[in-house]
């Protein structure tokens, strides 16, 4: 059996680094006191199965421009609680970039945003998450995406028409997020979503993204069964 030497170790985590550059999930943890500027996207409060303890942080998601606004939609909420009735660790949602943004949301439990979302007045949010020194679950996780209800954007290329007042980027449609609340980036009959069937189905969007990835991802493992015996 080989040896996984200095170099081989190298190797193979400069792959995992390379067949993850499309990830799209920003963490709480990584970018506190930190902005986020992006279109939408997904935040999680950690990387790791559970968050730690004693901990305090906040970021500001951000749309491109002001004339977007942010809705929030929330995957899961999940924080240690006491008899059902208080928070112990808690996430907050607020309108703006500041502690003196209203607040819109300070909870622990799903329970308190199941089936629905936020839109905001504001082309930023503030979310923070303050935990204490006992018990950890595994956080929360919500959507984040900047919308305008500029009807006449809608028309231009790039643009996606959720059908219910919402504009989104076309790089948001087709990508497993609900972005539009309503689903309508995600369905079928979505022209541009991909369909069933061969490559040349799909729309040329995705098949750029497929072939550019295919042909990285064939280099790095023809590097990898060169070099992973001399070494």
């Amino acid at each position: 059996m080989g040896v996984i030497t200095s170099r081989r170790a190298t190797l193979l985590l400069f792959v995992l680094l390379q067949m993850s550059v499309c990830e799209t999930t920003e963490y709480l943890e990584d970018n506190c006191g930190e902005s986020i500027v992006s279109y939408g996207g997904r935040l999680e409060s950690q990387r790791y199965a559970t968050y730690r303890n004693n901990f305090q942080c906040d970021v500001i998601l951000e749309a491109p421009n002001e004339e977007y606004k942010l809705i929030i939609q929330y995957d899961y909420i999940d924080l240690e609680y006491f008899d059902d009735t208080s928070c112990v660790d808690y996430i907050e949602i607020r309108d703006g970039d500041s502690y003196s943004s209203n607040l819109l949301l300070r909870d622990c439990t799903q329970d308190a945003v199941e089936g629905y979302y936020y839109e905001l007045t504001s082309h930023k949010v503030m979310v923070r998450m303050v935990t204490d020194e006992s018990i950890t679950s595994r956080g929360f996780s919500l959507t984040f995406t900047a919308v305008t209800f500029n009807h006449s954007d809608c028309t231009n290329d790039g643009m996606f028409d959720c059908g219910n007042d919402y504009c989104i980027i076309n790089d948001l449609t087709c990508d497993g997020i609900d972005n539009c609340a309503n689903n309508q980036d995600e369905i079928d009959n979505n022209k541009n979503c991909p369909v069933v069937g061969p490559d040349i189905d799909k729309p040329d969007r995705d098949r750029g993204v497929n072939i550019a990835t295919d042909a990285v991802t064939t280099v790095l493992i023809s590097l990898m069964a060169t070099y992973w015996f001399e070494w």
